[in-house]
Formats: structure tokens, sequence, C-alpha cells
């Protein structure tokens, strides 16, 4: 009966994810022409640039987010309430404290970054005075970021899912009643903060509703906090290294190219990842669904089996057919939603990224199969081989004075790709064969 009932919750968690990934492309579909019609491609692209402070800053976290999935499911398959509220309550505190110093720090070094960049004249001002701004909610939104997660880890993916769908709608609502009164770029801040509020609150709403009191602001256990950290370190140092990946791609581009190519890079590489959370946003929710398997009394290795075999499945049949089909039919589908906004740079991109994470999909299952088992060290191989292997290439370009926007995207891209067949060939050497479906298949090798 309780593994008909997980059965019954697993697939409602995939569902949402599949069904929010759909509905979040439709979101994209949506703002990006408006973004264009009211910022341009120039001011867009500051925006770009001021998000990576977001994506550095979640290295503040130290991976608390994503190890808070994998332990609070843990504990709410042993009805352990005390030891949730313990788990959630020392991570919120630690966050807070770590987000008050990231503030600061940032703050201290603004104009610094700022010269790194090398921006024009007319951007370089409006860089200075909303920066501060950005360090503060980039702060905000990876302590939100927790909270959403500790509704994944009580196992409902399907709420946390939609919850964060309905912020991104809201933040586009806000940010176009702020562009209709001239705030430009700030409606796109005051968007934000405003949906992040609104996830904060539903969320907790949610987990208190399911769990009762889930945060004492005076408990703080060092025991709960290393076992979060050493879990999340490992992926802490992932996106350490990822900070190679994406942010060092928009970074070279925009000093030595420009804000607009950044923008298009942005539109490009976001319509990828919002299609490739069609599938991946399912998938990631089979990480507590593993986790709680993997504490039960009795044997689970099928049941991880058939977990592991029904993701692989939604890959090849309508994963990798979707993207082949959209690596040739790209041009027709993103020059008319753009209309007077398209730029042949954006499609192009869009082709070039879409190759290397037509190879990427094949590791998805992989990737939250390694998470769940805590063996998060292959994970951190993955990010590893992809960020080093793309600051190579592209500081290869650099140092032969190779100046050209399609081939720092090539190099993402062919890193992206390589990486993924990294992890798939370490997937195959310790779990065996990808598509044994038998008992033997999901965690022996590991053990428990």
């Amino acid at each position: 009966m309780g593994n008909s009932v997980g059965r019954h919750q697993l697939n409602r968690n995939i569902f949402s994810g599949s069904i929010t990934a759909a509905m979040g492309i439709v979101l994209s579909i949506i703002s990006y022409p408006i973004y264009l019609h009211f910022l341009g491609a120039s001011l867009y692209g500051l925006w770009v640039i001021l998000s990576v402070v977001i994506t550095f800053s979640a290295i503040g976290g130290l991976g608390i987010d994503d190890a808070i999935v994998k332990y609070v499911a843990q504990e709410y398959g042993k009805n352990n309430k005390e030891n949730i509220l313990k788990y959630i309550s020392t991570s919120i505190n630690f966050l807070i404290i770590c987000g008050i110093f990231l503030v600061i720090i940032l703050i201290c070094i603004t104009d610094i970054i700022r010269g790194c960049l090398n921006l024009a004249v007319q951007y370089s001002g409006l860089f200075l005075a909303i920066f501060p701004f950005i360090a503060v909610l980039s702060v905000f939104i990876f302590i939100v970021n927790l909270i959403n997660s500790v509704l994944k880890g009580l196992g409902r993916f399907d709420q946390a899912s939609y919850i964060l769908l309905s912020g991104r709608a809201f933040a586009l609502l806000i940010s176009i009643l702020f562009f209709i009164n001239g705030y430009r770029i700030w409606g796109l801040y005051w968007g934000q903060l405003l949906s992040f509020v609104f996830v904060l609150i539903v969320s907790a709403v949610f987990i208190h509703r399911e769990i009762g009191r889930f945060y004492n602001p005076w408990k703080f256990e060092l025991k709960s906090l290393w076992i979060l950290i050493k879990f999340g370190g490992t992926l802490t140092v992932s996106k350490v290294i990822s900070m190679l990946l994406v942010p060092f791609v928009k970074i070279v581009i925009v000093r030595y190219i420009g804000l607009s190519d950044v923008a298009y890079f942005e539109i490009a590489h976001k319509i990828v990842l919002q299609i490739r959370s069609l599938f991946e946003r399912g998938i990631s929710a089979i990480m507590p669904e593993i986790s709680r398997l993997t504490t039960a009394a009795h044997d689970q290795e099928k049941e991880i089996s058939r977990i592991i075999f029904k993701a692989y499945k939604l890959i090849l049949f309508l994963g990798l057919p979707t993207f082949i089909l959209l690596i040739f039919a790209g041009d027709i589908i993103i020059k008319p939603w753009l209309a007077t906004e398209y730029n042949v740079a954006i499609s192009t991109t869009f082709k070039i990224i879409a190759i290397g994470f037509t190879l990427n999909l094949l590791i998805i299952p992989i990737y939250y199969h390694f998470m769940a088992l805590g063996k998060v060290k292959y994970c951190f191989y993955n990010h590893l081989v992809q960020a080093v292997l793309n600051f190579g290439l592209i500081s290869l370009l650099l140092l032969t004075n190779i100046i050209d926007y399609y081939l720092f995207v090539v190099s993402f891209a062919v890193s992206v790709g390589v990486s993924a067949l990294v992890l798939l060939i370490l997937y195959c050497k310790n779990v065996g064969a990808l598509f044994k479906h038998n008992g033997r298949f999901a965690g022996q090798k590991f053990g428990r």
C-alpha cells in the first residue's frame, strides 16, 4: 500500500515538473519579446550581467538547498519531525549569517567588478546604482530557494514546482507594470523581488500545512550543519567551478564583444534550458524518492531500478527526438516568435547550444541517482570537466587573439556535451548497464 501511494505521488511530481516546465516555456515566449521591446538588447544585456551576481551568490549557500532535499526526505520517511525542524532551522539561520557577510563583501567590491566588465560610460553609472540592490536580492533568493526545497524534501515536488511557476508569472506581470510606468531595468528588479516574496510566503504556508512549525530562530545545531555542508560542500565546489561555464562565457562576451551579444546568448541559452527542463524537472523528483527508499527497512533495489528505467524511457522516446527536431527547426520557431526584435545571432546560438545539450539529456537520470545515493563526487566530476574544458577552450581563443562570438558559444556547447559523456562512462562503470532492469541495478555497488 505504501509503495502504491509513493508511486502515485512520484507520478504526480514527475507530471508537475513537465507541466511547469512547459508553462515556463510559454512564459519565456511571452517575456523575452517584452524585455527586448521595453529595454532593448543592450540594457537587457546589462540585466543579464547583473544576474550573474545572483549566480555567484548561490555559492554562499554552500549547497545547503540541495542537501536539505535529501535529509528532509530521509527524516520525513522516518516521520521524525524534530530532526526536520533541526535541519531547516539550522540551514536558515546559517544562510542569514552568511548572507549578511556576502552583501557587505559584494558592496565593497562593486567598483572593481564594474571595471572588470569594461562597460560603456552610459551603462556604468546605472550598474553602480543598482548593484547593491542586486546583492541583497541575490541573498534573499537563495534563502527562498532553501524554503522551496523543503517542500521537495517532503515529497511535494508538485507543490514546489507550481509555486515557482506562479512566482515567475507574478514577476513578469509586476515587471510589465513597472515598464509601462517608465522604470525600465528597475522594473525587472522589482518584479524579481516581489515574486520571491510571494514564493517565500506560499512555500511556508504549504510546509506548515504538511508538518506544522518548521522554523525556530533559536535552534542551531553544528552537527546538523556539518551533515548538510558535508553533502552540499561538494556541490558548492561544483558551483564554484561552474562559474567557469555560463558566467565566464557571459563575462567574456560582455568584455570583448558587447552587451547586445550577451543578451542574444542569454535568450538562446535560456530557451534551450527551458526545453531541457521539460524532462529534467520531472525526473529530478526521483532524488527524494530514491533517498526515501534507501532508508526503508526492506529491500528496495527493484523499486529504485523501476524508477530509473522509467526516467530513461522519457529521455529516449521524447527528449532526444524533441532536441533533434529543434536543432533543425530553430529558425522556423524563433524568427516569427521574436518578430521585429529577432536577430540571426539568437537562432544560430540556439542551434549550437542545443547540440551540446542533446548529449546532456542522457545524464539527467544519472545525475539525480548519484545525488540520491549521496555520491555527489560523480556530479562534481561532471561540473569539473564542463568548466575546465570551457575555460581552457575560451582562454586558448583569447590567448591567440581570436575574438569571435560564435567560437565562444561553440566552446561552451562542446564542454557541455563532452562532460555528459564523462558522467555516462562513470555511471556505467560504477552502477552497471544503463537499462539492466533487475534487482541488482540501483544501489548494490554503492551500499547503503
